[in-house]
C-alpha cells in the first residue's frame, strides 16, 4: 500500500511539474513573440528614420550646387575630379 502511495504521489508531483514547466515555456514564448514585435516595429521604424534622414541630405546637396549656380555638366566634372583626387593631399598637389 506505501509503495502505491509513493508511486501515485510521484505521478502527481511529476505531472504537476511538467504542468507548470508548460505554461513557463508558453509564457516564455508569448514574450518571444512580443520580443519579436518589437524589434520589427523598431526595424521599421529606424527604416523610416534612415530615409527621412538621406531625403534631408539630398535635399541640403541640391541647395548646395544651387547656391553656386552651378549646372548639372558641371557637378558631374567636379565630382569626376573630385574622385580622380581622392587619394592626393592638398600638400602633394604643389
Amino acid at each position: 500500500m506505501a509503495t502505491l502511495i509513493m508511486c501515485r504521489t510521484f505521478y502527481v508531483t511529476t505531472k504537476h511539474h511538467k504542468e507548470v514547466q508548460t505554461l513557463k515555456i508558453e509564457k516564455i514564448n508569448v514574450e518571444i513573440e512580443k520580443a519579436k514585435a518589437k524589434i520589427a516595429e523598431d526595424q521599421a521604424h529606424l527604416r523610416e528614420l534612415e530615409r527621412q534622414k538621406t531625403e534631408l541630405e539630398n535635399t541640403e546637396i541640391v541647395g548646395i550646387v544651387r547656391d553656386v549656380k552651378m549646372s548639372p555638366q558641371e557637378l558631374a566634372a567636379f565630382v569626376r575630379k573630385f574622385k580622380e583626387n581622392k587619394g592626393v593631399s592638398h600638400n602633394e598637389e604643389n
